[in-house]
């Protein structure tokens, strides 16, 4: 999982080192089975999670730590090189 200062910074887990990326792993693993279940329970087509990362038409497959990486990549801004 990416654990780069601005995401550090963005979440509030600045400082604490280890402890901090543990809490953030289960932050992600926590954010991952709420997906899962929002989608299973919504009415789109697919099953689940599984489905996100690995059937939509026109997208390369990727893992749940890979969709992660890509939210918080998206998600989170970084300073501008100068």
């Amino acid at each position: 999982m990416p654990w780069d200062n601005a995401i550090q910074k963005k979440l509030g887990y600045t400082g604490g080192g280890g402890r901090f990326y543990v809490r953030y792993l289960k932050r992600v693993r926590d954010r991952l089975k709420e997906l899962d279940e929002e989608f299973m329970e919504s009415d789109v087509p697919g099953s689940g999670l599984a489905w996100l990362l690995n059937e939509i038409p026109g997208q390369k497959s990727c893992t749940p730590v890979e969709l992660m990486n890509k939210f918080y990549w998206a998600t989170v801004p970084r300073p501008k090189k100068k």
